[in-house]
Protein backbone atom coordinates (compact mmCIF):
# COMPACT_ATOMS: atom_id res chain seq x y z
CA UNK A 1 0.00 0.00 0.00
CA UNK A 2 1.34 3.34 -0.89
CA UNK A 3 1.25 6.53 1.12
CA UNK A 4 -1.59 8.06 -0.88
CA UNK A 5 -3.90 5.10 -0.19
CA UNK A 6 -3.07 5.19 3.52
CA UNK A 7 -3.69 8.93 3.66
CA UNK A 8 -7.01 8.55 1.84
CA UNK A 9 -8.16 5.83 4.27
CA UNK A 10 -7.08 7.94 7.28
CA UNK A 11 -8.88 10.97 5.86
CA UNK A 12 -12.04 8.87 5.24
CA UNK A 13 -11.93 7.54 8.83
CA UNK A 14 -11.41 11.10 10.15
CA UNK A 15 -14.30 12.47 8.08
CA UNK A 16 -16.54 9.56 9.15
CA UNK A 17 -15.75 10.18 12.84
CA UNK A 18 -16.29 13.93 12.35
CA UNK A 19 -19.62 13.26 10.60
CA UNK A 20 -20.79 10.93 13.44
CA UNK A 21 -19.77 13.53 16.05
CA UNK A 22 -21.64 16.33 14.26
CA UNK A 23 -24.75 14.15 13.85
CA UNK A 24 -24.61 13.15 17.54
CA UNK A 25 -24.32 16.81 18.61
CA UNK A 26 -27.19 17.90 16.34
CA UNK A 27 -29.41 15.02 17.49
CA UNK A 28 -28.60 15.80 21.13
CA UNK A 29 -29.63 19.43 20.67
CA UNK A 30 -32.80 18.39 18.83
CA UNK A 31 -33.73 15.93 21.56
CA UNK A 32 -33.29 18.67 24.18
CA UNK A 33 -35.86 20.82 22.41
CA UNK A 34 -38.05 17.76 21.89
CA UNK A 35 -37.55 17.45 18.16
CA UNK A 36 -36.32 13.98 17.35
CA UNK A 37 -36.69 11.47 14.54
CA UNK A 38 -39.06 8.56 14.94
CA UNK A 39 -37.44 5.71 16.83
CA UNK A 40 -36.75 2.48 15.00
CA UNK A 41 -37.94 -0.88 16.24
CA UNK A 42 -34.38 -1.85 17.15
CA UNK A 43 -33.96 1.33 19.22
CA UNK A 44 -37.22 0.71 21.10
CA UNK A 45 -36.27 -2.91 21.77
CA UNK A 46 -32.86 -1.82 23.02
CA UNK A 47 -34.44 0.71 25.40
CA UNK A 48 -36.88 -1.87 26.75
CA UNK A 49 -34.12 -4.39 27.37
CA UNK A 50 -31.97 -1.77 29.12
CA UNK A 51 -34.72 -0.87 31.58
CA UNK A 52 -34.78 -2.64 34.91
CA UNK A 53 -37.50 -5.30 35.26
CA UNK A 54 -40.62 -3.94 36.95
CA UNK A 55 -41.89 -5.94 39.89
CA UNK A 56 -45.63 -6.74 39.66
CA UNK A 57 -47.83 -4.85 42.11
CA UNK A 58 -49.06 -7.01 44.97
CA UNK A 59 -52.76 -7.75 44.88
CA UNK A 60 -54.79 -5.90 47.50
CA UNK A 61 -55.52 -8.05 50.49
CA UNK A 62 -59.11 -8.99 51.13
CA UNK A 63 -60.32 -9.38 54.67
CA UNK A 64 -59.16 -12.94 55.40
CA UNK A 65 -62.05 -13.82 57.68
CA UNK A 66 -64.91 -12.96 55.30
CA UNK A 67 -65.40 -16.60 54.28
CA UNK A 68 -65.54 -17.70 57.91
CA UNK A 69 -67.93 -14.86 58.74
CA UNK A 70 -70.31 -15.99 55.96
CA UNK A 71 -70.06 -19.60 57.23
CA UNK A 72 -70.84 -18.45 60.79
CA UNK A 73 -73.85 -16.44 59.65
CA UNK A 74 -75.09 -19.46 57.68
CA UNK A 75 -74.72 -21.63 60.81
CA UNK A 76 -76.62 -19.01 62.80
CA UNK A 77 -79.49 -19.06 60.27
CA UNK A 78 -79.66 -22.83 60.63
CA UNK A 79 -79.65 -22.59 64.43
CA UNK A 80 -76.35 -24.47 64.74
CA UNK A 81 -74.45 -21.66 66.42
CA UNK A 82 -74.15 -22.19 70.21
CA UNK A 83 -75.71 -19.49 72.39
CA UNK A 84 -72.51 -18.80 74.38
CA UNK A 85 -70.53 -17.67 71.33
CA UNK A 86 -69.67 -13.98 70.93
CA UNK A 87 -71.88 -11.93 68.63
CA UNK A 88 -70.97 -11.99 64.98
CA UNK A 89 -69.73 -8.98 63.06
CA UNK A 90 -72.34 -7.77 60.57
CA UNK A 91 -72.06 -8.83 56.96
CA UNK A 92 -71.77 -6.25 54.17
CA UNK A 93 -75.22 -5.28 52.87
CA UNK A 94 -74.70 -6.92 49.46
CA UNK A 95 -73.77 -10.26 51.04
CA UNK A 96 -76.67 -10.01 53.51
CA UNK A 97 -79.12 -9.54 50.62
CA UNK A 98 -77.53 -12.44 48.76
CA UNK A 99 -77.88 -14.71 51.79
CA UNK A 100 -81.51 -13.66 52.24
CA UNK A 101 -82.27 -15.00 48.76
CA UNK A 102 -80.71 -18.44 49.44
CA UNK A 103 -82.88 -21.44 50.25
CA UNK A 104 -82.24 -23.84 53.15
CA UNK A 105 -80.23 -26.31 51.05
CA UNK A 106 -77.88 -23.56 49.88
CA UNK A 107 -77.45 -22.23 53.41
CA UNK A 108 -76.69 -25.79 54.63
CA UNK A 109 -74.03 -26.03 51.92
CA UNK A 110 -72.50 -22.73 53.07
CA UNK A 111 -72.40 -23.92 56.67
CA UNK A 112 -71.03 -27.38 55.83
CA UNK A 113 -67.49 -28.35 56.77
CA UNK A 114 -66.61 -29.63 53.30
CA UNK A 115 -66.88 -26.16 51.71
CA UNK A 116 -63.69 -24.18 52.34
CA UNK A 117 -63.99 -20.64 53.70
CA UNK A 118 -61.52 -19.36 51.10
CA UNK A 119 -63.83 -20.60 48.31
CA UNK A 120 -66.77 -18.79 49.89
CA UNK A 121 -64.71 -15.63 50.23
CA UNK A 122 -63.55 -15.87 46.61
CA UNK A 123 -67.15 -16.42 45.48
CA UNK A 124 -68.66 -13.48 47.36
CA UNK A 125 -65.92 -11.05 46.30
CA UNK A 126 -65.78 -11.85 42.59
CA UNK A 127 -69.29 -11.00 41.33
CA UNK A 128 -70.32 -12.96 38.24
CA UNK A 129 -66.93 -14.68 38.13
CA UNK A 130 -67.80 -16.52 41.36
CA UNK A 131 -66.58 -20.09 41.69
CA UNK A 132 -69.78 -21.52 43.22
CA UNK A 133 -72.52 -20.87 40.65
CA UNK A 134 -75.02 -23.17 42.41
CA UNK A 135 -75.17 -20.62 45.22
CA UNK A 136 -76.04 -17.72 42.93
CA UNK A 137 -73.90 -14.66 42.39
CA UNK A 138 -73.27 -11.84 44.83
CA UNK A 139 -74.10 -8.70 42.88
CA UNK A 140 -74.84 -5.15 43.94
CA UNK A 141 -78.60 -5.20 44.15
CA UNK A 142 -81.13 -2.52 43.33
CA UNK A 143 -82.77 -3.36 46.63
CA UNK A 144 -79.96 -1.60 48.47
CA UNK A 145 -80.84 1.66 46.73
CA UNK A 146 -84.65 1.58 46.85
CA UNK A 147 -87.00 0.61 49.69
CA UNK A 148 -89.22 -2.41 49.30
CA UNK A 149 -92.68 -1.63 47.89
CA UNK A 150 -95.41 -1.27 50.49
CA UNK A 151 -98.89 -2.57 49.87
CA UNK A 152 -101.70 -0.76 51.62
CA UNK A 153 -104.80 -2.47 52.88
CA UNK A 154 -108.45 -1.32 53.06
CA UNK A 155 -107.93 0.85 56.06
CA UNK A 156 -104.66 2.41 54.81
CA UNK A 157 -102.40 0.11 56.81
CA UNK A 158 -100.19 -2.60 55.40
CA UNK A 159 -101.91 -5.89 54.84
CA UNK A 160 -104.46 -7.52 52.60
CA UNK A 161 -107.30 -5.77 50.94
CA UNK A 162 -107.55 -2.93 48.49
CA UNK A 163 -107.27 0.77 49.11
CA UNK A 164 -110.18 2.72 47.68
CA UNK A 165 -109.15 5.93 46.00
CA UNK A 166 -111.58 8.58 44.86
CA UNK A 167 -110.40 10.08 41.59
CA UNK A 168 -112.05 13.44 42.31
CA UNK A 169 -110.11 13.76 45.58
CA UNK A 170 -106.82 12.97 43.87
CA UNK A 171 -107.50 15.51 41.13
CA UNK A 172 -108.43 18.18 43.69
CA UNK A 173 -105.24 17.45 45.65
CA UNK A 174 -103.24 17.95 42.46
CA UNK A 175 -105.03 21.20 41.63
CA UNK A 176 -107.13 19.90 38.75
CA UNK A 177 -110.56 20.52 40.24
CA UNK A 178 -113.31 20.84 37.67
CA UNK A 179 -114.72 24.36 37.30
CA UNK A 180 -118.29 23.22 37.04
CA UNK A 181 -120.58 20.52 35.70
CA UNK A 182 -119.95 19.34 32.17
CA UNK A 183 -122.82 18.99 29.77
CA UNK A 184 -122.76 16.76 26.77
Amino acid sequence: MDKATKAAKALAALLDALYRAIVAIVMGVLSLIRIAPRPTAAAVAREVLEQAPVAPEPEPEIEPDLGWLVKDHASKRLGRRPAGMPTLAPLPAVIEIWMADLDQAQIRRLASHDLAARLIQQHVTSGTAGCLPTLGYVLPSMRTAYPAPVTLGRDGRTGKGSLRVDLQEVLEDLGYAPAGPRFR
